[in-house]
């Protein structure tokens, strides 16, 4: 099993270093690229990043919440939930079950279905990202619920 911290301390690490880029290009662009893309060839290293650049995005895009979602081990796909759906750019193949192994690892979610809450930061800025999973066979759904602006 991986250390979550150091798992939590790498996707801090992310976000701040994406924080003044555009995370929307970013995701575009793993997913472009896939695994061949990656200079360290690591998929963790790259769903860390996809991770970090897809919840700093729903941030921009003021969404409700991030939701990832897989089928299987390899096939994936995210979509911020707000005032409208938007589907984001692909994850590449795997990267999707990954990102919800991190997150999973993170917030100690070891059942099939539950709940639990992510610490996340943005420079200054600290908050909790309420996180729910459900999986069912192969199908399994994990949603990232931001808090709202006051």
């Amino acid at each position: 099993m991986k250390d979550s911290n150091s798992l939590h301390l790498k996707l801090q690490e992310y976000a701040d270093c994406y924080s003044e880029s555009d995370a929307g290009r970013g995701l575009k662009e793993i997913s472009e690229k896939g695994a061949g893309g990656e200079v360290t060839g690591d998929m963790t290293d790259m769903a860390l990043k996809y991770l970090s650049s897809a919840i700093l995005h729903a941030i921009e895009e003021e969404a409700q919440k991030l939701q990832l979602a897989r089928e299987g081990a390899m096939q994936g796909e995210c979509k911020l939930i707000g005032k409208q759906e938007t589907s984001l750019p692909k994850p590449p193949y795997g990267l999707a079950r990954e990102m919800m192994g991190i997150v999973r690892c993170i917030t100690d979610l070891e059942a099939d279905n539950g709940d639990s809450k992510l610490a996340y930061g943005v420079r200054n800025d600290r908050f909790e990202i309420d996180v729910t999973v459900h999986k069912s066979g192969e199908k399994e759904v994990m949603g990232l619920t931001l808090p709202t602006a006051r």
